[in-house]
């Protein structure tokens, strides 16, 4: 994953793939920042404002997860959970 400019200065996520090396935007990644995989590798977590976001991999729009991140690195664990460095948790669905 990797955040790049459109041609209108919005900073977009977009997804290469190691076996074909083409550049896939990420639909609703509009002004995203600091991007996490889950860990299956099927979602990508990024942050927007102070929601967070996932979406597939595959190319569906991001679904809001959180609508009040606080401060700080998150990390997605084996229960399905992102785990904030404040200690809240947050079930993924």
């Amino acid at each position: 994953a990797l955040a790049g400019l459109e041609p209108n200065g919005a900073r977009t996520l977009y997804l290469r793939r190691a076996n074909d090396g083409v550049l896939r935007a990420i639909p609703g990644s509009t002004n995203a920042r600091n991007p996490f995989f889950s860990r299956d590798g099927r979602w990508l977590a990024f942050f927007r404002g102070s929601q967070i976001f996932k979406a597939a991999v595959e190319g569906q729009e991001g679904v809001a997860l959180v609508t009040d991140a606080g401060p700080g690195r998150t990390s997605w664990s084996r229960r399905d959970e992102l785990v904030q460095s404040d200690g809240r948790v947050i079930v993924v669905r």
